[in-house]
């Protein structure tokens, strides 16, 4: 069986790199591609901070 592509789940508070071993050495195996993917909270800028 053969993987083209093996997308990974990234944190963005902590270290990924077993992580990433992990997924690099399946990539290697099934000679995929890796892609790797995280997602944080948008922070909207306060325009208007006294109500009017």
């Amino acid at each position: 069986m053969n993987y083209k592509t093996i997308m990974v789940s990234l944190a963005l508070d902590r270290p990924n790199d077993a992580c990433l071993a992990v997924v690099g050495d399946l990539a290697e195996r099934f000679g995929a591609r890796m892609i790797g993917i995280a997602a944080s909270d948008v922070k909207a800028p306060l325009y208007f901070a006294d109500g009017g």
